[in-house]
């Protein structure tokens, strides 16, 4: 199968900025539009890797670029009606083109180890970005970013029903920084010029299943590692020195109707995650983030919920 996708966003931006922000005597508001136009193509194979039909196998291979432009001005708040004034486009005026064109090719395989039962994916993106990943360097979770995963699917029961199945997964990305952290705009906040892309590791299991035929279950651990994490610091934006660790736990019960004719669905979920930084500012390993020793025994619960 082969599929080509061509498609296009819009999004309207308003900020309300502080008073005295950027020189500008009284309320301000930063207002504009960001556009966005994308293409996508991908070809999938159920055959391609075939070995005489013996295992099961599924290819997915593609490409994708997108370019994003940016169109801000600020105004002013002239009287209580809270009528606007234009008073000036402060981006353009720093030089930097106001869009950033971003790609990736990518390709993954999925093996049915076990017909059915045990299932194994393997994939590798490739990113492009032509500020921070135009490929002067090849860095691991930069310009590559792998991803694995593990799902087993045990019989099902004399109801048909999976009473568990696991699913183990590990994953990076690759995510640069916004263009309002790098060009400033943003309620006193100024922008800068140096700041890198974070790089991020996933690694996460899954228990999920039924319990009857109205009822299923999933609960979820993660930890992820988080290198070059930005962080607000006064008034401009900072990549911190140590990785983070983030690490949580989330679970799920949801009942579903069985009607013929109307479905719904209710849930109820519970999620905790923490924040902590490791203690030594050299490039630490994923494996090393199961390592407690690594890291400061402080808690952050900023940002998450609990």
């Amino acid at each position: 199968e082969l599929r080509l996708k061509i498609s296009g966003d819009h999004f309207f931006k308003d900020f309300n900025t502080n008073l005295y922000s950027f020189g500008i005597n009284n309320d301000s508001r930063l207002l504009g539009d960001e556009h966005r136009g994308t293409i996508d193509i991908e070809f999938s194979s159920d055959s391609l890797l075939s070995s005489n039909g013996k295992r099961k196998n599924h290819i997915l291979i593609g490409a994708e670029a997108f370019v994003n432009n940016w169109f801000y001005n600020y105004y002013t708040e002239m009287d209580t009606a809270m009528v606007l004034s234009k008073i000036g486009d402060q981006f353009t005026e720093l030089g930097e083109p106001r869009q950033e064109y971003v790609a990736a090719a990518f390709i993954q395989t999925e093996q049915h180890l076990i017909a059915d039962k045990l299932i194994a994916t393997a994939g590798i993106r490739f990113n492009y970005h032509n500020i921070y990943s135009t490929f002067d360097e090849f860095n691991y979770g930069e310009q590559y970013s792998p991803r694995f995963a593990l799902v087993y699917l045990p019989e099902k029961n004399k109801h048909n029903l999976h009473p568990y199945k696991f699913k183990l997964l590990y994953n990076s990305a690759f995510l640069p920084p916004p263009f309002l952290y790098r060009r400033g705009g943003i309620d006193q906040f100024v922008g800068t010029d140096n700041l890198k892309p974070q790089s991020i590791e996933s690694g996460e299991l899954v228990v999920y299943g039924d319990i009857n035929k109205n009822f299923n279950y999933s609960a979820l651990t993660y930890i992820n590692k988080i290198d070059q994490n930005i962080r607000r610091v006064g008034d401009t934006y900072i990549n911190e020195l140590t990785d983070k660790r983030v690490s949580g736990y989330e679970m799920m019960l949801e009942y579903k109707t069985n009607s013929e004719k109307f479905d719904w669905s209710s849930f109820i979920n519970y999620s905790f995650s923490k924040q902590q930084n490791f203690k030594d500012t050299s490039k630490v390993s994923y494996l090393q983030v199961f390592n407690s020793e690594l890291y400061h025994p402080t808690d952050s619960l900023r940002r998450f919920p609990s």
